[in-house]
């Protein structure tokens, strides 16, 4: 604000003044234009209502009657994307359970499996150990029991390893046989091991984990002889 020459008093002010009074004095507008038609659709309404309040109760149920007709399809689409809705989160939730249950079954399934594995292998042993029981009560020798723990398999030379020795009574040169014939005899033994060479080349050869049986008695590589017995695992 400055006093000119002429002794007038002038206002400047900076455009952002006006451009604020102008917004207020718009928002004071629309505020004072809301209120007059919040007004006048109350007068409307009260108007309306007391047209209708004022026919008699027969024509008032006509009225609600038709209110409630034109109102009837959205309330009835409503209730039914409830039921929908209500069904989709049912259907959900059944699915869910379903997904459990088929994880459950499929737990359960490879435990039934292991165990069905188990009993089979067990089995086997059973009827493994029986068949060498029966052979070794019709044998005429004494057999003792050993395992096969290794084998060695090259060009010129086959050979296994089982787990007795000389603690055992086993000695070099003692034959070895399964129920079908000959299979080899001792070579090298030890207080613990002995070394068996394979001389019998049947279908099938003897592996790690194999059984054997011995006997007392020597004798020369004939299935005529046997004094060790090699049972298939």
């Amino acid at each position: 604000m400055r006093i000119d020459d002429f002794g007038l008093r002038i206002d400047f002010r900076s455009s952002a003044d006006f451009d604020l009074n102008q917004v207020q004095t718009r928002n004071l507008q629309s505020g004072i234009d809301m209120s007059r038609t919040s007004i006048i659709a109350l007068l409307i309404f009260g108007a309306v209502l007391g047209y209708f309040l004022s026919f008699g109760p027969e024509t008032t149920q006509k009225f609600k009657a038709s209110v409630y007709q034109l109102l009837a399809p959205f309330l009835t689409g409503g209730s039914g994307i409830k039921k929908q809705i209500t069904s989709v989160r049912t259907g959900l939730k059944s699915l869910d359970q379903l997904e459990h249950e088929n994880a459950a079954l499929q737990v359960e399934n490879r435990e039934l499996r292991a165990t069905n594995q188990g009993l089979r292998d067990v089995e086997h042993e059973v009827n493994r150990l029986r068949h060498a029981l029966n052979y070794r009560e019709r044998s005429v020798f004494k057999l003792i029991a050993a395992e096969i723990i290794a084998r060695d398999s090259s060009t010129w030379w086959r050979t296994i390893t089982i787990n007795r020795g000389r603690r055992d009574g086993i000695e070099t040169d003692m034959p070895v046989v399964t129920d079908l014939g000959l299979v080899g005899k001792t070579t090298t033994v030890s207080d613990s091991i002995s070394v068996v060479l394979l001389v019998c080349f049947s279908r099938r050869q003897p592996r790690a984990g194999d059984r054997l049986w011995r006997t007392n008695h020597h004798g020369t590589n004939s299935p005529s002889e046997p004094e060790f017995l090699i049972e298939a695992g």
